[in-house]
């Protein structure tokens, strides 16, 4: 979800805005609230980067995404079973870079 280069406010809108598509704003919002606090709650950069990881897996899964997920080179979250399938049926309707 989050791209390298960009801001921690675009990563956010750039969420909010797929959020807002699958109808799962308001949802979402909650989520990157309750995790922007706990990270700022953490003792130290690992727990940090753990905690934001958790974040990012469980709005990744609110959201529908069906690819993996990868953090800072790492993944995540694996892409769904049938991925590529599914993927496939939606490039007719959608535009997928």
């Amino acid at each position: 979800m989050t791209r390298k280069g960009l801001s921690e406010k675009q990563t956010i809108e750039g969420i909010l805005k797929l959020a807002r598509e699958q109808g799962v704003e308001e949802k979402v919002k909650g989520l990157i609230l309750k995790f922007q606090d706990a990270v700022k709650g953490a003792k130290n950069e690992f727990e940090r980067k753990h905690i934001a990881a958790l974040g990012l897996a469980e709005i990744h899964k609110t959201i529908g995404c069906v690819g993996g997920l990868v953090v800072d080179g790492v993944e995540i979250l694996p892409p769904e079973p049938g991925y590529d399938e599914i993927i496939n049926q939606y490039k007719s309707v959608h535009k997928l870079d």
